[in-house]
């Protein structure tokens, strides 16, 4: 019987298809691993370049990763009591004019599940600073739930709206399900990231056809802090991009927020954006909390309460994506 050809990839699309090649790649790449020396839940990384070897302390502000320039345009989804959001727009980070912030939960739901947090305040607050805040978002299904329709310019949830989003940002995703069974729960999430990933590729593609050719969109570069170890480009991409690419890149940017070590490792975030929508990771930093105060970080069910450790004292890691440009190039020279 011949030998199946294991370095041939899948064609079948959508989410069937990047599980099974991110399953691929991960059967041809990894090596097995023995069970006892498996990493438990809550392990976290014990390498010498463990970003957070430093205390917070010790490390300046202006050197802590920071991805967002307030000119950026940003849509938070997944969003819990909403501090995040306004945690950027109280700091300055990002132009309130130019985010828009989004839940799964109804508002009533969000009032009731977050009523111990000043929920109502915190939305308040970010209406009256010309956020666009809205509900019943579902990051699995961007396009559905805006309403989006790729014939009409009209998008009914994003009236008014008029420039392209830079980058859709998922802290944290979770699903709150409560599966004990690891490898299960691994398999949970890493659908969840897939179908989010594939959701921000379709929105991406809808937002771009519907709204008018942004020619003269301004360059800019995140610097890199010199001699700051915390945050770095991923491998081959220390040089920075010519103008031109700059431009091409500067849009359709994912962020995802990550904690450290067990399960989030296994989750393998880094390959299921490849596998899914040849998306790279450009650049990745630590998560400091410290940089945004407003920010608390609550449990997906129930929402009253933070998470049954500070999140202060976990350690965790936003990952910047962005499209494959050496992929894209290879197919447009076809």
């Amino acid at each position: 019987m011949a030998r199946k050809n294991l370095s041939k990839k899948p064609n079948r699309k959508g989410l069937a298809g990047a599980l099974a090649r991110h399953l691929l790649a991960s059967k041809v790449t990894k090596p097995k691993t023995n069970p006892s020396n498996r990493p438990k839940l809550g392990d976290s990384p014990s390498s010498k370049d463990d970003p957070l070897k430093k205390p917070l302390r010790d490390i300046p502000l202006h050197q802590k990763f920071q991805p967002f320039k307030q000119d950026d345009k940003v849509l938070l989804v997944g969003e819990g009591d909403f501090t995040f959001a306004k945690s950027l727009v109280a700091q300055s980070y990002v132009k309130p004019e130019n985010l828009i912030a989004t839940s799964l939960d109804s508002e009533a739901d969000t009032l009731s599940k977050y009523s111990g947090s000043n929920v109502q305040d915190t939305l308040k607050f970010l209406r009256d600073s010309n956020v666009l805040v809205l509900h019943d978002i579902d990051a699995q299904d961007l396009v559905g739930s805006f309403k989006l329709n790729s014939r009409k310019e009209n998008m009914s949830r994003l009236r008014g709206w008029t420039t392209m989003v830079n980058y859709i940002v998922f802290n944290f995703p979770h699903l709150g399900t409560g599966i004990k069974d690891i490898e299960r729960n691994t398999i949970a999430h890493q659908k969840l990231l897939a179908k989010f990933f594939l959701s921000c590729e379709d929105f991406y593609k809808v937002v771009k056809r519907s709204l008018p050719p942004q020619d003269s969109i301004p360059v800019h570069y995140t610097q890199l802090v010199e001699h700051n170890d915390d945050f770095e480009y991923d491998e081959g991409d220390e040089h920075k991009p010519s103008p031109k690419k700059a431009n091409e890149a500067k849009d359709s940017k994912i962020i995802v927020s990550l904690f450290e070590g067990e399960p989030y490792q296994s989750w393998q975030v880094r390959d299921l954006a490849r596998d899914s929508i040849d998306y790279k990771v450009q650049r990745s930093g630590a998560f400091y909390w410290d940089i945004y105060p407003e920010y608390h970080h609550r449990t997906t069910i129930g929402g009253k309460k933070e998470t049954t450790r500070p999140p202060t004292n976990r350690k965790a890691r936003m990952y910047v994506f962005e499209k494959h440009q050496r992929i894209e190039k290879a197919r447009n020279t076809k």
